[in-house]
């Protein structure tokens, strides 16, 4: 598709972002839509949570969910015209939703307003492999802002590719505080687009700092298998580069 971007720099430019929006209108799901990912969400999704969706776009999850149970989502972006898209193209058959226009790295919400934190390929667009100074900053604030507005027991759940500068960051951050207990878990189901597997990054807020090593978790496995305990950093991560080395062996034999 030609509105890709075709270099990092451009995935994390808002500019891009305004322009892909403008030229695209029917709605865009990066790594698959409820259909191909639901059954994962809803692994770590309440009907009753109070859900934030950060760097919604023209997405339709948050309707997606409405329509699945979800009742209490609140979707926020950049873009004012997306947001007013999103709000007029769901006034009348979902009058709960909220759209919001907001920055997810200075949030205005009070502390704890969130029992879940969505965001479904917002930090693999803002953080590339190439992050200056300015963005590692930027991703820093929204991971400080998530950890503010999650309340106890609540979960930021990334959907993202996985690379491995996305994964270091997000486990260096979370771990770092000794709130939180860190899964990762390999999406059953993703868009038949995409080669490598689609996985979600599950940080549970914990109520009270635990000291030490944190809780580290990976599911590979469907949902009948639980998932296995990581003894660091290094070992999660090696194992989920072999987990995307699997599925591109697999693609290249199919080929």
């Amino acid at each position: 598709m030609a509105l890709l971007p075709r270099s990092n720099t451009e995935f994390a430019d808002p500019n891009y972002w305004r322009s892909f929006f403008e030229k695209r209108q029917t709605p865009f799901e990066w790594y698959g839509d409820f259909n191909q990912i639901g059954s994962s969400l809803e692994r770590y999704l309440k009907p009753q949570d109070a859900i934030i969706q950060i760097g919604c776009g023209n997405s339709l999850l948050a309707e997606q969910l409405y329509d699945n149970g979800y009742r209490r989502v609140t979707s926020i972006d950049t873009d004012q015209g997306v947001i007013d898209k999103q709000r007029s193209r769901n006034a009348n058959n979902r009058p709960e939703l909220l759209f919001e226009r907001a920055d997810a790295s200075r949030l205005t919400y009070e502390a704890g307003t969130f029992s879940a934190v969505l965001d479904k390929g917002t930090l693999d667009a803002l953080f590339p492999p190439d992050a200056d100074d300015a963005t590692r900053s930027t991703v820093k604030s929204m991971f400080s802002e998530v950890q503010r507005v999650l309340s106890p027991g609540g979960r930021y759940i990334v959907v993202t590719l996985a690379q491995e500068h996305i994964l270091q960051k997000w486990l260096s951050y979370f771990s770092e505080t000794h709130e939180f207990i860190l899964r990762i878990h390999k999406c059953a189901k993703c868009d038949d687009g995409f080669v490598m597997p689609v996985f979600l990054l599950i940080a549970t807020r914990l109520k009270a700092p635990m000291p030490g090593q944190p809780i580290l978790e990976l599911s590979l496995a469907d949902a009948a298998n639980k998932a296995k305990r990581m003894s660091s950093v290094d070992e999660l991560v090696e194992n989920v580069r072999a987990a995307q080395e699997y599925n591109w062996f697999c693609h290249m034999c199919s080929e």
